[in-house]
């Protein structure tokens, strides 16, 4: 019979300890916003850590947090908040901010779309996407906590779009995609004529390409969901002009990475996901994992041991593990999994 996980009442290792995290996916801003940062000088750990931190009283757990980057030799994380992702987060955000103050850490925070500050040494973008203004402040508010600097929120304006009436439009009509959820179709004819099949997905969070029978595979982020549909097609046009001097090749298949689990047995679970649609409401699938006994919101378990968990960014969009049922077959014992998405999430 399957269950629910209890919830642990001691920390798993001594407070403040770094391991290894269990998910090693970087997402494609991540490697963006460090790959810029390297630039300027400074240096991250090379692996995802995990810090043991606390006991957090809203969930009374002691959860394991792991910053998206971590500075070499210096108790400074860096954290990268996409208006999506954290739009309706500031009291999570606020709360890992004092669980890893509590072990002397500073979080600095980039904080896409405009996101409210958390942190005194908080960058506020207000584009979806960092610019180059928003690296050389992020730069310089890593700095000031590495000195021990008291810290300043720094906040970088976005520059307003010019879009020319006279050019003739090159995306193609934003009807409801046939086939997946949630999503618009928006195919863009580029500069030389090539005639792209990319999808708004996730109700305009997201933009894809349909890959045909591999699925939609993610190209960036696009935070479309906070506007008024009436804007969207002049935004969007702007937008897709700047990919096109870059490049329209996916950066991964979901948002976080390239794959939906993560763990011991996560790649007997991800040749069955090639459909799953991060904007869907639920997502149904069978599996080959062994011999499952339980399972949570986010993993399915055996004798207390994780077979395969969901991408925390998967959680933090809403998914969970909804239902896990064991049968019977021909080739022997498998199971039907349902994924669902909480849609105020």
């Amino acid at each position: 019979m399957m269950g629910r996980m209890t919830v642990p009442d001691s920390p798993k290792y001594p407070l403040g300890t770094m391991v290894p995290s269990r998910s090693t996916d970087i997402s494609a801003l991540e490697v963006q916003v460090r790959v810029a940062l390297e630039s300027t000088g400074a240096k991250f750990l090379p692996e995802r850590m995990s810090i043991q931190c606390g006991l957090e009283p809203a969930r009374g757990n002691f959860p394991l947090l792991t910053p998206d980057l971590i500075v070499s030799g210096a108790l400074v994380c860096v954290e990268i908040d996409s208006e999506y992702t954290h739009g309706d987060r500031n009291e999570v955000d606020q709360s890992r901010n004092l669980l890893l103050a509590g072990l002397g850490w500073t979080v600095v925070r980039l904080r896409l779309g405009g996101l409210p500050p958390v942190g005194e040494h908080d960058v506020i973008c207000e584009a979806s996407t960092p610019s180059k203004a928003a690296i050389e402040a992020l730069a310089a508010a890593v700095a000031d906590a590495v000195a021990g600097t008291p810290g300043a929120v720094r906040k970088i304006h976005k520059k307003a779009a010019v879009v020319s009436k006279s050019q003739k439009s090159r995306l193609g009509a934003m009807a409801e995609h046939k086939y997946h959820e949630n999503a618009f179709y928006a195919g863009w004819t580029t500069e030389s004529g090539e005639k792209l099949a990319l999808v708004v997905t996730a109700g305009g969070r997201y933009l894809s390409v349909d890959m045909g029978g591999r699925g939609l595979h993610f190209i960036r982020h696009l935070d479309l969901h906070t506007r008024d549909r009436k804007t969207w097609r002049s935004e969007l046009i702007r937008v897709l002009k700047e990919q096109e001097l870059t490049s329209f090749e996916p950066s991964s298949i979901y948002p976080w990475g390239d794959t939906l689990f993560i763990g011991a047995q996560a790649d007997a679970l991800q040749t069955t996901l090639k459909k799953f649609n991060p904007g869907g409401s639920d997502f149904a699938f069978t599996a080959n994992l062994e011999g499952p006994d339980e399972f949570n919101d986010e993993s399915v378990l055996k004798d207390g041991s994780v077979l395969a968990s969901l991408h925390p960014e998967a959680c933090e969009i809403g998914w969970s593990i909804s239902d896990v049922r064991l049968h019977a077959g021909r080739n022997g014992p498998y199971q039907s999994i349902l994924l669902v998405r909480d849609s105020h999430v």
